[in-house]
């Protein structure tokens, strides 16, 4: 049986799943935000897309295929690039970029939607990016935005286009639970390389992290062994993390650095999505 999905810019979960319910994470085959949209055609679907990202204020780029949309998402984000017109032009070339020479680019995050037709649907996945100036200018780092606020979000947009159903094989799992929260994060040297940690604020009473030892102000610098290039891919190991799984925890606390042992649990009811 295809479960459809609500037509509320709220989270898609919200849609499967009883108000006071714990948590549940989408798990679709692809690992992409994935919907089908029911009874559409390929172009149908592709200027359905296009015209609810005109209504969140984005910016549909135009495409010659009926399998691919690109959307733009303006942001005030900016980073600053070195400008130096001759420095890495040549091989070889050794001069170094001026400091005092830059300029402040934009950061540009694209969401991408790719159409594939099934019997009489339409599988629509999206997932997006963002695009960093580099030392050059008109040159950009691209990297993917994974986390699962990003994903769900996705999943909502796409069932704003209403006649939405989960693809078939999607599952819904218990999101695993330590219980602790933290929204700001440093960068830490870890053998030998610069890695980021996140910095723990409030835990959870009787939560995991509080068995394990877990206090405020601590460091976590690596999960079961796994250090992290930037806060996304931590946001996106504890995301991914299932009830009953052993998470061991290199933590720093002032001068020392200790090893922590938690097991995941299910989130607790009470911190369900409720509108």
């Amino acid at each position: 049986m295809i479960a459809r999905v609500s037509l509320s810019l709220l989270a898609a979960l919200v849609a499967i799943q009883p108000a006071q319910a714990a948590p549940k994470r989408v798990i679709t085959p692809s690992g992409e935000a994935e919907l089908l949209r029911l009874g559409r055609s390929l172009v149908e679907a592709r200027y359905q897309l296009a015209d609810i990202c005109e209504k969140l204020g984005w910016a549909p780029r135009k495409s010659s295929s009926d399998r691919r949309l690109l959307c733009d998402v303006p942001g005030k984000d900016k980073r600053s690039v070195i400008i130096n017109e001759r420095w890495g032009d040549q091989p070889g070339n050794s001069a170094s970029p001026d400091p005092n020479n830059y300029i402040y680019v934009p950061v540009r995050r694209t969401i991408t939607f790719n159409f594939e037709r099934r019997g009489n649907d339409v599988i629509v996945r999206a997932y997006a990016e963002r695009f960093l100036p580099a030392v050059r200018m008109n040159r950009y780092n691209r990297e993917p935005i994974e986390n699962k606020d990003t994903f769900d979000g996705l999943l909502n947009i796409i069932a704003l286009a209403g006649d939405t159903a989960f693809v078939p094989g999607t599952r819904f799992g218990d999101q695993g639970y330590l219980g602790f929260r933290s929204d700001r994060f440093a960068e830490i040297e870890i053998d030998g390389r610069n890695r980021t940690a996140i910095q723990v604020g409030a835990i959870e009473a009787a939560s995991p992290a509080e068995a394990a030892g877990l206090k405020p102000g601590d460091f976590v610098l690596a999960l079961n062994g796994r250090t992290f290039e930037n806060y996304e891919e931590i946001q996106r190991f504890l995301g991914a993390l299932e009830p009953g799984e052993h998470v061991a925890m290199l933590v720093e606390r002032g001068a020392q650095r200790v090893e922590l042992a938690a097991t995941a649990s299910s989130a607790p009811a009470t911190l369900a999505v409720a509108n």
